[in-house]
């Protein structure tokens, strides 16, 4: 074994601190983050378990890697560039999705309340896939309870277009939501059906 190390040190800071570390030691076509540490303002997560992670030609295989801090836990794992039935997928469990707002940064769409995760990248075709579901039982925004939200998305590489699928429920009543956005023509396409929903806090973005 010829193992040997380096050190990777990435910050920025503009209107939040963020900042990632990491010690990476690889031999040969194996690699494995036997340390490492992502700060997003007040939250932080760390590498439980990194690796390894194996490198064949085109293709990269990832053993688990585990995650855990303030942001609940984070496991991923699966293949880059694998044959058609593989994946990459990630799971995030108990989050919170304020940790969306260091990203978008609107003061007038804040996010909060617990979150769950599940992402799933299909082996590497024309253009880049993606499907996600997202899950949480209490969606806030600016402070106000939607209800419980489940929400399933795929984003389609080639055609440049996302597509959602959810509800949100607040007890015997609910909000469905059905549609795309198609980034080429920057164009929203959505359908929303609603059952004895409260509407008050969507009111601020009708029309």
């Amino acid at each position: 074994s010829n193992k040997q190390g380096a050190t990777i040190h990435i910050a920025r800071q503009d209107s939040i601190l963020g900042s990632l570390d990491a010690t990476v030691v690889y031999d040969n076509k194996t690699y494995e983050v036997v340390d490492g540490m992502i700060l997003l303002d007040k939250d932080s997560i760390q590498v439980v378990n990194g690796g390894p992670i194996y490198w064949d030609g085109a293709t990269v295989h990832f053993d688990t890697i585990k995650m855990a801090g303030t942001q609940g836990s984070i496991n991923i794992g699966g293949v880059i560039g694998g044959k058609p039935h593989e994946s990459l997928w990630l799971t995030w469990q108990i989050g919170n999705a304020h940790i969306f707002n260091y990203f978008y940064r609107d003061p007038n769409l804040v996010l909060s309340g617990p979150l769950a995760l599940q992402l799933e990248i299909p082996a590497l075709q024309e253009g880049f896939d993606l499907r996600a579901f997202m899950q949480s039982p209490k969606f806030m925004v600016n402070g106000w309870n939607y209800g419980s939200l489940n929400l399933n998305t795929r984003w389609d590489g080639y055609r440049r277009d996302l597509f959602l699928n959810g509800y949100l429920k607040q007890g015997k009543a609910d909000a469905r939501i059905n549609g795309h956005y198609d980034a080429i023509k920057d164009d929203l396409d959505l359908t929303l059906s609603t059952n004895e929903f409260v509407i008050a806090p969507f009111q601020s973005y009708i029309q």
